[in-house]
């Protein structure tokens, strides 16, 4: 062995096929509810009966926000910018090797990978540094370590950055298309036993069977493996007399984990998750319950994907499975984050806090029409800051059920500090500063209506100054600033800030909730109807 270093180190022209021969003899060494709701229609009868006091107060809010508009172009000169080119080249494992370098092209993931004070974790960080440790181990040569480098990429640019050059691994569940089966090799990293099994919250009783299901309503996305799994399921039980499992799809822009955490809350009855995830969340998250039993599909894999010509990097990665194993404790950082991070969502639909929202709805809905903005996402957002109590004093200095920060607020609306308390006064002020930032910082053609108040929202709690300079750092790093979920939000991931995480966790709950009420209120109005 010690021939073939010498080897190695004096003749670089035939590296790659010493190191074919170094992999395979040193690799061997290493073998060993919810109380009574009123429906759109009551509310719009209530606010009818209140329509001149309404039109009063419209008036005098317009007025208060005739303020001098920002110079959109002045402020957003360099919000597109052109994204940092990342470096191209090709070669195997050999010439990996020599740079001291492999790149890992991945997407950002609650489950799979983020980073936090400069760490990277997730499930597939876990497992990328355990393949690191055994490139170094079993392949490399003297003192040079091997490097890894996390490159952040959206989902739907992984395959091509990694055709193009820009990247040597693409980690992430991606499934090939038929015209990459010849230039993408996906390979299993580990051994896992990966199933797809339903997942229910607190109080559910549990199944006998699959055919239990009958029936049962279940939330996944509509494009999901989870989703063709059901269809099937369904076939199944239709064709023995059965009801088929009654399908709700769950809004694009929820992840699995904020299923997952719904899931746990009881905003949603049932979903479905590969078992690996499902294990790991089910010791963060207390109240979802795994169905080991009710398995929908098995024999899944996790993959990387890789260039179809790297083959010593292919093979590499195959005697990494076939020697290595996942600790027990091997996602323990990732654990011990998020057992100290807390912060997960709540139920938004108990009974008690559908009554404290039954108390508000007429204001959610007045001032969500005067400065259009949606009145359930106004709700939502009471319920973030709040949970809907009008008594609400945050220690950062919140008040009321908006959590309004009067000295954030006061260089952009006129605020009565006598007033802030009462809740008809504190919605109205936040919706109007919300329409303030939408307006000043946020309305462009660019945008969709939806990323403009999200990017609000964002506003709202971190403020427009750190909105703006993710945005910058998002077209940068060659995502598309004008999207705020998994690309503006990913802008604010890449920092690992512990506020820059709070402020991407605050919009998805609020975004979460806003699609609970939406669902919950499209629901009583159709029974509603149908009663009708």
């Amino acid at each position: 062995m010690s021939i073939n270093k010498l080897v190695i180190h004096l003749e670089l022209a035939v590296l790659g096929i010493v190191l074919v021969v170094l992999l395979l003899s040193a690799l061997d060494r290493g073998k060993g509810n919810q109380g009574t709701l009123k429906t759109s229609q009551q509310i719009k009868q209530h606010r009818q009966v209140q329509a001149e006091e309404r039109t009063q107060q419209e008036s005098q809010a317009r007025q208060v926000d005739q303020v001098e508009q920002v110079d959109q172009a002045d402020l957003f000169a360099d919000i597109h910018v052109p994204p940092r080119e990342r470096e191209i080249w090709f070669g195997d494992l050999d010439k990996m090797l020599e740079r001291g370098q492999i790149r890992v092209l991945i997407p950002f993931s609650r489950t799979f990978f983020f980073k936090y004070n400069g760490q990277e974790l997730g499930l597939d960080a876990d497992i990328l540094g355990l393949y690191k440790d055994f490139i170094n181990d079993k392949v490399v040569l003297g003192d040079k370590k091997m490097e890894l480098i996390f490159l952040p990429t959206p989902q739907e640019r992984l395959i091509e950055d990694l055709l193009a050059g820009k990247g040597d691994i693409v980690a992430t569940a991606v499934q090939p298309a038929s015209t990459q089966e010849k230039t993408v090799k996906f390979i299993s990293p580990v051994v896992l036993d990966i199933q797809e099994i339903l997942v229910t919250g607190p109080n559910t009783t549990p199944f006998k069977s699959i055919f239990s299901l009958s029936g049962q309503e279940i939330t996944v996305h509509k494009n999901s493996a989870y989703a063709a799994s059901l269809h099937k399921l369904n076939n199944t039980l239709i064709s023995i007399g059965r009801k088929p499992v009654i399908l709700h799809w769950a809004d694009p822009l929820l992840t699995e984990e904020d299923l997952l955490e719904m899931t746990a809350t009881g905003l949603v009855p049932m979903t479905v998750i590969d078992s690996h995830v499902g294990e790991f969340w089910a010791t963060i998250l207390s109240d979802v319950k795994l169905h080991k039993k009710i398995v929908l599909r098995t024999a899944k894999e996790l993959t990387w994907g890789v260039r179809a010509d790297n083959q010593l990097l292919q093979r590499s990665i195959t005697y990494f499975k076939e020697n290595v194993y996942l600790p027990q404790n091997s996602h323990q950082a990732l654990t011990e984050y998020y057992r100290k991070q807390g912060g997960f969502l709540k139920n938004s639909l108990e009974p008690a806090a559908l009554k404290r929202y039954q108390h508000l709805a007429v204001s959610f809905e007045q001032y969500g029409t005067t400065y259009r903005f949606p009145s359930l996402m106004l709700a939502a957002l009471a319920y973030e800051q709040s949970a809907l109590t009008p008594s609400f004093r945050g220690k950062n200095g919140a008040i009321g059920v908006m959590g309004i920060i009067p000295a954030a607020l006061k260089k952009s609306v006129e605020i009565n500090l006598k007033e802030v308390q009462n809740p008809d006064y504190n919605i109205q002020v936040a919706a109007r500063y919300l329409r303030f930032l939408v307006d000043h910082y946020f309305f462009s053609q660019e945008l969709s209506t939806l990323d403009q108040n999200l990017m609000a929202l964002a506003a709202y709690t971190a403020g427009p100054e750190q909105v703006i300079a993710a945005r910058k750092r998002a077209a940068l790093a060659g995502y598309n600033p004008d999207i705020w979920f998994n690309h503006t939000e990913a802008a604010l991931l890449v920092e690992g800030r512990a506020e820059a995480i709070r402020t991407a966790r605050f919009v998805r709950h609020i975004y979460a909730y806003f699609k609970a009420y939406e669902s919950l209120f499209a629901f009583a109005e159709n029974q509603g109807q149908a009663r009708q």
